[in-house]
């Protein structure tokens, strides 16, 4: 035989050798993987808000405060009637008052007006911002229950209705 031949049997040999041992076993047995598990988190609610009267005398970001209906007409703390006067307060410019007159019916708000009375510019603008959107965090809610926080905006207005508020509770006892 030449080199050649002797090289191409050399290496069919191995290869046979090399094969001759896989087909003899038995084949391994193939595992699959265990399955996973996996969890589907629960869905998150969607919360929605609704404005809160704020009780405290801090301005916060809060825009109404809860109320209590009175439990009886005897219960009655205020005279019914209306209200009018002017509440004060200091801005970084100075004082500054908001008229504020109110009807009283069974301690309960049934009608309400604010007059700004700003004589600095940026606090007129703030004043009118409030006139504008006060009226649903006090319409139909007990006197003693409301404290203004900041509303749309304004953050001192409040305060000087709130003085309001509390000299109305004064004159109506």
């Amino acid at each position: 035989m030449n080199k050649k031949n002797t090289a191409i049997l050399s290496s069919m040999s191995l290869a046979a050798l090399a094969l001759s041992g896989c087909g003899a076993t038995t084949p391994a047995e193939v595992t699959s993987p265990a399955p996973v598990k996996t969890e589907t988190p629960a869905p998150t609610p969607v919360v929605t808000e609704t404005p809160v009267l704020v009780t405290s005398s801090v301005p916060s970001v809060a825009t109404s405060s809860a109320s209590k209906t009175p439990s009886s007409a005897s219960t009655q703390t205020y005279k019914d009637g209306t209200y009018s006067v002017v509440g004060s307060y200091k801005s970084p410019a100075g004082p500054e008052e908001i008229g504020v007159t109110l009807t009283l019916k069974n301690d309960i708000i049934t009608d309400i007006t604010v007059t700004p009375k700003a004589t600095v510019r940026r606090s007129v603008e703030l004043q009118n911002a409030f006139a504008a959107n006060y009226k649903p965090m006090v319409i139909g809610k007990n006197i003693a229950e409301i404290n203004l926080g900041k509303v749309a905006g304004a953050s001192l207005t409040p305060m000087g209705f709130n003085d309001a508020l509390a000299k109305i509770e004064a004159e109506a006892k």
